[in-house]
């Protein structure tokens, strides 16, 4: 639709879902959810490719491929890519075709290239405009660290995205995308929890990883999840701003501790999402040479969170989250004096 100069139309509901309808075999997910307009720069690549399931195909593997290249060449073992590409998150994410994969790559490899290459590690950053939930903690670990340089490339590289979007698309997406995708998002996020079994897996709310859907599950009102979404994430933030603040001798366990906190921070988040969390474990695990519970845990809790959601009806991915954030900060050494009181 984008290629074919009806971008602003994607926002209009009736026309997105006829298209998708228009699909031939296509057992679609009727779910209205909204990017921001720079990811069609990218989506729009393979609308070119024809038929559609061979664009899907040429899609998930580019983006496969374009991850594995960044994280490799970040430093991250093929050994440890591999492990984290068949993770339950991982595919998970590319039998949905989802940008999970890519905006775990781009986050952890940001992260790891803080301290040596700030600027390329906020290009990384910035380049995440294309769904921007995902590097909400990227300035304050920026900030913590005083790397100006990576803020400014972070600002450039998002706002090039936003201006190349604006010129190829023309001004009405973005008009549309402020005026009805956000709109139509927001009522998306605070539908209720289910509480009978879907005939499906194609119950978007069985996928959540945040607090904020944790609590809906609880029974939750809209204005108290909203509330405990606020604490979480401001309690992230804080956490994530006293680690990068001190120096480290294991940027491993960081890694895995900002994940788990990047996904605290945000209420928009899904089990494939969780690509992130599933190659910094996988990094922490090769490091150590063992597994313990909370990184066994993490890792397969695509799988595990999805099983728990359609037995008990519960989203339980921040408490996953939570064990994991601690395991990775007694690595660490900031918690040793509170586990030894």
């Amino acid at each position: 639709m984008a290629n074919a100069g009806q971008a602003a139309d994607i926002f209009q509901p009736q026309k997105l879902l006829a298209r998708e309808a228009a699909i031939p075999n296509n057992a679609h997910l009727q779910l209205l959810w909204f990017y921001p307009p720079p990811a069609l720069l990218l989506a729009g690549l393979a609308a070119h490719i024809t038929p559609f399931f061979r664009a899907f195909f040429v899609w998930i593997a580019g983006l496969l491929l374009l991850s594995m290249l960044v994280l490799h060449r970040v430093g991250l073992g093929w050994r440890v890519i591999a492990v984290a590409a068949l993770s339950p998150a991982g595919l998970l994410n590319t039998s949905l075709g989802q940008f999970g994969f890519l905006t775990g790559a781009l986050f952890i490899a940001g992260v790891l290239l803080v301290e040596q290459r700030p600027a390329v590690a906020g290009g990384l950053f910035g380049a995440l405009m294309f769904k921007p939930q995902g590097a909400l903690l990227a300035p304050v670990l920026l900030l913590a660290r005083r790397k100006w340089g990576g803020i400014a490339a972070g600002g450039a590289m998002a706002l090039a995205l936003c201006v190349l979007s604006l010129w190829v698309y023309g001004p009405d997406v973005w008009r549309q995308f402020f005026t009805l995708g956000l709109k139509i998002s927001h009522f998306t996020l605070v539908q209720p929890f289910p509480r009978h079994p879907p005939p499906t897996f194609n119950s978007y709310e069985f996928y959540g990883v945040s607090v904020f859907w944790m609590c809906r599950s609880f029974g939750w009102s809209v204005q108290w999840s909203s509330l405990a979404q606020s604490v979480a994430a401001l309690g992230a933030v804080a956490v994530c701003w006293h680690v990068w603040r001190r120096e480290t001798a294991n940027p491993t366990a960081r890694m895995v501790l900002t994940a788990c906190l990047a996904l605290l921070t945000t209420p928009y988040g899904y089990l494939y999402d969780m690509c992130a969390t599933s190659i910094a474990v996988s990094a922490l695990a090769f490091q150590e040479r063992r597994l313990v519970l909370e990184d066994v845990l993490l890792f397969s809790w695509p799988a595990l969170g999805l099983l728990v959601a359609f037995k008990f009806y519960l989203e339980l991915a921040p408490v996953i989250l939570c064990l994991s954030a601690w395991r990775a900060a007694r690595v660490l050494d900031y918690v040793a004096p509170l586990a030894d009181h």
